[in-house]
């Protein structure tokens, strides 16, 4: 159909309307795990549990998945091979959204 696919994130009831790719506007730049902008009519702002609000770029308390891995005896892995399978896995069963750091 030579036509863009737009992700929409769809967590709530609210989703495209409030944050969005305005495609109509141009193409805009896309990042995994963004919305990409506000839309016009709507004050979109990150608040703390306080109701303060957030800086741009603080990471929030949100649940961030952790690893634990027990290797068999004898396995032998490099470091760095056992975090990409692993990683790889999560993204796979779980999805990108689970970003195992």
């Amino acid at each position: 159909m030579r036509i863009p696919v737009i992700d929409h994130w769809w967590q709530t009831e609210t989703g495209w309307p409030v944050a969005a790719d305005l495609i109509g506007l141009e193409p805009m730049p896309t990042k995994a795990g963004s919305a990409t902008v506000p839309v016009s009519g709507f004050d979109v702002r990150v608040l703390a549990a306080d109701g303060t609000e957030c800086a741009a770029g603080e990471e929030g308390s949100g649940q961030v998945p952790h690893a634990l891995v027990v290797l068999k005896s004898g396995a032998d892995l490099p470091a760095d091979r056992l975090t990409a399978d692993v990683v790889a896995a999560v993204r796979d069963r779980i999805g990108p959204i689970a970003a195992l750091r």
